[in-house]
C-alpha cells in the first residue's frame, strides 16, 4: 500500500472514528479532505485520439501497467443466482436487500439501475462484495409513480444517463433524484404513467446513439491498456470513467454507452466545437490531482471504500487495497455545465 493512501486512509480514520451511526449512504457531508489517489491516477493516464459520435468527442483514456485483478460484474452474478436483489421485508423506498454467494468479487456501480418490485430503483455508491453474506444497501428511486409489485428485482443491464449519476453522487438526496429524472424525460421529450427513467432510454433516437457509441466503445476497449474514457460533447466535459484495469472496463461498456448516450442524443446541431479540443480533454485530466473527497463514516470491509469526489469536478470513486476500481467525474455546476480548464488559448482567440 502506497504512503500517500495510507496518509489518506489515517485522515479518514481519525476525522471519522471506527464507528458511529452513519446516515443512509454512510457519508460524511461535513469534512473534504484531499485527495492522494485521485493524483496518482492522473500520472498513469494517458489520453488516445478521439473518436466522434453524434457531434461529442470520445477520447479513450489508457494505462502502460495496471493490476491483474478480476471481478464480475452484477449482471453475470445476477443470471448465475450468485446474487438476488428484493425488498426489504417492510420495503423501504431508499433500501433494499441484497444476499450474495459468489465465486470471487463483485463491483456494483452508483447509477446501475434495477427493475421491478415496487418501483425501479439505482444503487446510490459503488460497492465492492466479496464471499457470502447479506446485508440492506441504499438506493434511490427512479420510478416515483409507483408503489405496487412484487419484491423481486432484475439487473436492467443498464447505467442510468450521466445527468442523473451526477445528481446520485453530487446532492445524494431522493427529491432531487427524482427532479432530474423529470428533466430528462422532458428533455427526451418521452413520458411514462408511472414516471420510469426506464422511458428515457426506450426513446428512438437515444437507442439509435447508444448502439453507435457501444460499437465505439467496444472497439476501444479491444485496444491495450484501455480502461476508460473521457467524453466532451459542445465544447464542455459530458464525462470521464476510469476502471482498474482493461477486462473491468471491457465488461462495462454496454452500461456506460448507455450513461453517455442521452447527453450526446440531446445535443443541439449547432454543437460549439472547441478550437483545441485535445488541450481542454487534457486539462479536465489535470484537474484530478486538485479535487477533494468526502469519506465514509463506516467502511465495511465487504464495500470497498466509497468517496464521494468534490471541487471543479465531482462523483465517486470506490477503492479496494489501495487501488482504485472505478471512478465516474462530471460537471459540478447546477446546470450540468463544467466550464473548459483555464488554457488560456481562448483568450488569444479574443485577442486575434
Amino acid at each position: 500500500m502506497n504512503r500517500a493512501l495510507i496518509s489518506l486512509l489515517l485522515i479518514l480514520l481519525a476525522t471519522f472514528g471506527v464507528s458511529g451511526q452513519a446516515d443512509l449512504d454512510g457519508l460524511s457531508a461535513a469534512t473534504s479532505i484531499a485527495v492522494g489517489p485521485l493524483a496518482g491516477l492522473q500520472d498513469e493516464l494517458r489520453m488516445g485520439s478521439p473518436v466522434e459520435v453524434g457531434g461529442a468527442l470520445v477520447y479513450g483514456l489508457y494505462k502502460d501497467a495496471w493490476p491483474d485483478a478480476a471481478y464480475l460484474t452484477l449482471d453475470t452474478a445476477a443470471e448465475n443466482g450468485w446474487i438476488e436483489l428484493r425488498e426489504l421485508e417492510n420495503a423501504e423506498v431508499n433500501q433494499i436487500e441484497v444476499a450474495w454467494d459468489l465465486p470471487g468479487s463483485v463491483l456494483i456501480l452508483a447509477g446501475q439501475m434495477i427493475r421491478g418490485a415496487q418501483q425501479d430503483r439505482v444503487f446510490s455508491r459503488d460497492v465492492l462484495l466479496e464471499g457470502r453474506g447479506s446485508a440492506p444497501l441504499p438506493v434511490y428511486c427512479v420510478e416515483s409513480g409507483r408503489w405496487s409489485g412484487g419484491s423481486e428485482f432484475a439487473f436492467s443491464g443498464t447505467l442510468v444517463g450521466n445527468a442523473v449519476r451526477g445528481t446520485v453522487n453530487d446532492q445524494r438526496d431522493q427529491s432531487a433524484v427524482w427532479s432530474k429524472v423529470a428533466e430528462e424525460q422532458a428533455k427526451a421529450g418521452v413520458s411514462s404513467e408511472s414516471d420510469a427513467y426506464r422511458a428515457v432510454l426506450e426513446d428512438k433516437t437515444i437507442i439509435e446513439t447508444r448502439g453507435e457509441l457501444s460499437k465505439a466503445l467496444d472497439e476501444l476497449a479491444a485496444e491495450e491498456g484501455a480502461c476508460g474514457l473521457l467524453v466532451i460533447g459542445d465544447g464542455m466535459l459530458i464525462g470521464i470513467d476510469v476502471f482498474l484495469n482493461p477486462a473491468l472496463f471491457a465488461s462495462h461498456t454496454s452500461e456506460l454507452a448507455a450513461a453517455y448516450a442521452p447527453q450526446i442524443a440531446g445535443l443541439s446541431e449547432d454543437v460549439v466545437v472547441h478550437p483545441e479540443p485535445g488541450k481542454l480533454a487534457a486539462g479536465y485530466l489535470r484537474e484530478l490531482s486538485g479535487l477533494e473527497v468526502r469519506g465514509l463514516t463506516d467502511r465495511p470491509a465487504d464495500y470497498g471504500d466509497f468517496l464521494v469526489v468534490d471541487g471543479t469536478l465531482s462523483g465517486g470513486m470506490l477503492l479496494d487495497e489501495g487501488h482504485i476500481l472505478h471512478v465516474f467525474l462530471g460537471p459540478n455546476l447546477p446546470e450540468d455545465v463544467s466550464p473548459p480548464p483555464d488554457l488560456g488559448f481562448e483568450q488569444r482567440m479574443e485577442e486575434g
